[in-house]
């Protein structure tokens, strides 16, 4: 009886995580992929950041936030820059961080490339993380037999999808490998919260 009872526990577990949850609708072309996935608004994930430079080279933990036009990103590690938390929308961001001072301004890129030496996509990587380019600016896209973007080049970077996983329905990067000039950053998705629907990778 007392096993009985544990899984009939279990199965309303179960049925009380899934409701109300929504999912992704099936991506099965590039037209639906880059419609979908650049203008949803709520979704979140987790991973790691390598930034490498001619001057150095390090990795941090990341974060990302978004919920409608408003993100939070937070890298934390020992990275060159130092831990470093992004917040705001596509008016205004504020950079916060160990190694920065701390301010609000209309063109992150610029603040930070002024105070570190180091350039980051703030205002792209919203969308490259998904795997779309920036709506509204110029772009090529290099997509594949699946309709999952091989790569992007835009705003000056060029951006590599070099690894995607299956979460859910659907492949979702899992490493990212974005360049500018002498700078160049990887990203390595962990796991991804779209939509309401968690998915984790089935790898580690």
């Amino acid at each position: 009886m007392r096993w009985f009872l544990l899984a009939v526990a279990g199965i309303a577990l179960a049925g009380c995580a899934t409701r109300g949850v929504q999912q992704l609708p099936l991506l099965g072309d590039w037209e639906t992929r880059q419609q979908v996935l650049s203008t949803i608004d709520n979704w979140s994930l987790r991973g790691r950041v390598g930034i490498r430079t001619p001057e150095e080279a390090s990795s941090a933990s990341l974060s990302w936030t978004q919920q409608s036009r408003e993100f939070n990103a937070e890298l934390d590690g020992p990275l060159g820059i130092g831990g470093l938390r992004m917040q705001g929308n596509p008016r205004a961001v504020t950079l916060t961080g160990s190694r920065i001072d701390t301010v609000t301004v209309a063109d992150p890129e610029t603040e930070l490339l002024r105070q570190t030496g180091v350039r980051v996509p703030v205002s792209g990587l919203r969308y490259w993380l998904l795997g779309v380019p920036m709506p509204g600016v110029s772009a090529d896209v290099d997509v594949d037999e699946q309709g999952t973007a091989r790569q992007i080049s835009q705003s000056g970077w060029t951006i590599r999808y070099t690894e995607y996983r299956r979460w859910e329905l659907n492949a979702l990067p899992r490493k990212i490998e974005a360049s500018y000039a002498d700078t160049r950053l990887t990203v390595i998705i962990r796991d991804w919260d779209i939509a309401q629907q968690a998915m984790s990778s089935a790898q580690r």
